[in-house]
């Protein structure tokens, strides 16, 4: 799916300062400076369209509606709560062309109403930059990260196909809901901490869960053992996210000689792994649980049930 957002949204803001002198109220009593939390300038946010559009139905002018796919956090406060609202408005709109090239879309993605009331510009950049046209970017044709659509260069290529490639007119683009795209925040803006108490989530509630982070992309032989229960091992690819029941295993990426990560997995807990050179080692899920919402709901994690893979022949894994 070709999709692009472009940055039209007016400049921020600037900071509100914060002196450290104690206020004075109207009877002489002292307040302390306010507690607040700051969003950096650049701070990345994640969007996930909400309905379908068609690049041959929409105009230039049309509102496109986002939300957030899991909470934002800064230093582990929630600063932006799961299913928030954002919007953007189509500014330009390339029709099929020869050359297999297909329609585009560009949108603005403006901004986004945060806990207190005020509405935070976005810019399709991590860095600011001053000409909107430079802020296009394009995030693909495809949820999924990890599609391939180049050509081997050793690869013969017949003469018919390279003909039809620059004779054939691209396609119209139906773009699906739920794809991702991310845009970045003009900054820095100040919170009080007041404005987010209600916004924190409730503990996780639901089937344990493991996920093992690794190199984006890369696929790994791995090997799964539960006590009482035949080894299922497969291909997959990481980030991996397991449902699993509750009891001990041995989860390794090699079939003799790896180091294995042990865990005792209970029902209502979420656990992490790291893959690096070749063996897993199990941290402290708590310093990423920002990645955790991010990975339980995106699209380009490998999600798997470990439980159909039991008794099941050496091979890829079963869905």
């Amino acid at each position: 799916m070709n999709f692009c957002t472009q940055d039209l949204s007016a400049k921020p803001r600037p900071p509100q300062k914060q002196s450290d002198t104690p206020i004075k109220t109207a009877v002489g009593q002292r307040v302390p400076p306010a507690d607040i939390v700051t969003i950096p300038d650049g701070t990345l946010l994640s969007l996930k369209l909400r309905k379908d559009f068609n690049s041959a139905e929409v105009k230039v002018g049309d509102t496109i509606e986002f939300t957030t796919p899991y909470p934002v956090r800064i230093n582990g406060t929630v600063v932006v709560p799961q299913d928030a609202a954002a919007s953007g408005t189509v500014t330009e709109i390339l029709p099929p062309r020869r050359a297999s090239r297909d329609a585009r879309v560009y949108v603005a993605i403006g901004k986004i109403l945060l806990p207190d009331g005020q509405a935070a510009t976005l810019r399709a950049q991590k860095s600011e930059n001053k000409n909107p046209k430079n802020n296009a970017k394009e995030v693909g044709k495809h949820s999924s990260m990890w599609t391939d659509t180049s050509v081997n260069a050793g690869a013969v290529v017949p003469p018919t196909i390279l003909v039809g490639a620059f004779t054939e007119k691209g396609r119209e683009w139906v773009y699906k809901a739920g794809s991702w795209t991310t845009v970045y925040f003009n900054g820095p803006l100040t919170i009080e901490r007041r404005a987010l108490a209600s916004l924190e989530p409730p503990p996780y509630k639901g089937p344990a869960q493991v996920f093992v982070n690794g190199p984006k992309g890369k696929l790994v032989d791995l090997y799964l053992n539960k006590a009482t229960e035949q080894a299922m091992t497969g291909q997959v690819s990481l980030p991996l996210r397991i449902e699993l029941k509750p009891g001990r295993y041995s989860i390794s990426a090699h079939k003799k000689n790896g180091q294995a990560a042990e865990l005792e997995v209970q029902a209502d807990h979420r656990y992490w792994i790291e893959y690096e050179h070749g063996t897993l080692s199990v941290e402290d899920p708590e310093p990423h649980r920002y990645e955790m919402e991010e990975l339980a709901v995106a699209p380009w994690v490998t999600y798997k049930i470990a439980t159909s893979w039991f008794f099941s022949p050496i091979g890829p894994m079963k869905p």
